[in-house]
This record gives C-alpha cells, structure tokens and sequence, in this order.
C-alpha cells in the first residue's frame, strides 16, 4: 500500500469534529482523495494576524482532543505543524494531513537517515507562540 493509500484509509477510519473527514480514494492517472472541504485558511496563514490567549488556548485543545483520538484509535499523526491545521471561520479547529501517519507501534516507514515531512516546523511553532502572548 502506497503512501496516499495509506493517509485515505487511515483518515477514512477517524471520524472526529477536528480531524479532516476522507469521503474516497480513486485513481486515474495517480492516487486521489476526496477529503471535507474546510473554508478559512491554515493556522500558518494567520501568523501576522495575532491571537488572543484564549483563541491559542482553544486551538491547542482542540489540536490535543484531535490528537487524543487518533492516538486512542491506534493512530500516529506523525508531522504536526501550522499548515497542516486549518482554522475555520466559525472557529473550529481541524486536522488535516495525516500522510506520515501509521499505526503506533508500526515499523518505520522510511528508510534510517532518510529524512521525510518538513524542515523548519519548531520555528513555525515559535512564532505561533510568539503571536499568542502578545
């Protein structure tokens, strides 16, 4: 199973208010996933904008419940950064890119020293810091 077969059935198996709902998986010339559409923008695009105490607060709770049940479901997340969290314009937090993500305890994926998902995120997340204790 490749990689897109694998976040289409492992997103397909949450069903949480934070997590990003996979209606399918097709393919035609390459793997697709029909995911929720989320209006509003990634918590990466709201740097800048400021946050107060409480909205960080409510973010980074919803985040953990999020996590909390994957986690509870046998479920790894496996690269949580600010573009991968999307902010809607009511205010709900959802989760979103569950590419690297494999049962817990599974064999590692990647090859040793490979090096797989983004460079830079604790900088990403101190800024988001950063922006909330303002």
């Amino acid at each position: 199973m490749d990689r897109i077969q694998r976040e289409a059935a492992t997103l397909a198996a949450l069903d949480h208010p934070n997590i990003i709902g996979v209606y399918d998986l097709r393919k035609e010339d390459g793997w697709y996933i029909a995911a929720e559409w989320v209006e509003g923008g990634t918590l990466k695009s709201k740097f800048g904008q400021g946050f107060t105490i409480d909205e960080g607060l409510r973010v980074g709770a919803e985040i953990a419940d999020a996590l909390g049940y994957a986690h509870s479901r046998g479920v790894f997340h496996g690269v949580v950064k600010p573009s991968n969290v999307m902010l809607t314009p009511d205010g709900v937090t959802k989760l979103a890119d569950f590419g690297l993500a494999k049962p817990l305890g599974a064999e590692t994926i990647t090859e040793t020293g490979a090096i797989v998902g983004t460079v830079g995120i604790q900088q990403q997340w101190d800024r988001m810091l950063m922006e909330i204790r303002r």
